[in-house]
């Protein structure tokens, strides 16, 4: 894909573009978790050349990145869709405060691991 196609997909305006980015966005993290929880956090992707290896754990964390940049993307366009007004509301703050890395969903420690 091109730069000019890519930058034509992500337009911030289009919420059908903004839906079908996030649904991609969000198939990619459940591909990176299920690698994960097969071959562990520190495996890597074999097939790759050994530059462009990152450790699953590294995939899982850029993928879910790209995640929460698309739902950013996306959540302009939820309020037709979404009829919970204080949970979308919600969501918006969540995603657009930039939640502490240390901070689990309920805005406590998170169950993280060593690495």
């Amino acid at each position: 894909m091109t730069r000019t196609d890519r930058e034509q997909w992500l337009r911030p305006d289009d919420p059908t573009a903004c839906e079908a980015h996030l649904t991609e966005e969000a198939g990619e993290l459940v591909a990176a978790l299920g690698k994960t929880a097969r071959w562990g956090p520190k495996g890597t992707d074999p097939t790759l050349p050994e530059a462009a290896r990152e450790t699953n754990a590294d995939w899982v964390l850029r993928e879910l990145e790209d995640v929460l940049d698309a739902a950013a993307r996306w959540l302009p366009h939820a309020d037709p869709i979404i009829r919970d007004r204080e949970r979308l509301a919600r969501l918006k703050r969540r995603i657009g405060d930039g939640r502490d890395q240390g901070e689990g969903p309920d805005g406590g420690e998170s169950r993280g691991g060593p690495d």
